[in-house]
């Protein structure tokens, strides 16, 4: 889609319209500013985040995307010990550590 092609930009586009009116069905009138993101096709296909972002422009003013730093369990976990409060600095980096051992 990205390189042109008209029939799978008509594909994409049509997809992320569907994925965009699922995620504004679902916030409705609590519909936050920033939409966040996580998943290969967001994070290596910016042309689809793109694509996303203005399907959702279309449908709620002025929603924006951005992704999500980390996963959404580490994310989980850092807010489980935030609300226990027991995030220490070095819970902290011992999360981010692990995470970065994952990811290579």
């Amino acid at each position: 889609a990205a390189s042109g092609d008209p029939a799978a930009l008509a594909i994409v586009s049509s997809n992320m319209e569907r994925l965009a009116a699922i995620v504004v069905g679902a916030g409705g009138a609590a519909m936050p500013a920033t939409v966040w993101l996580h998943g290969g096709i967001f994070e290596n296909h910016p042309f689809v985040r793109d694509l996303f972002q203005g399907a959702l422009r279309r449908h709620v003013l002025p929603a924006g995307v951005r992704m999500v730093p980390r996963s959404p369990a580490v994310g989980a976990l850092v807010h489980g010990f935030c609300v226990r409060g027991e995030l220490t600095d070095e819970i902290q980096r011992n999360i981010e550590s692990s995470e970065a051992e994952v990811r290579t």
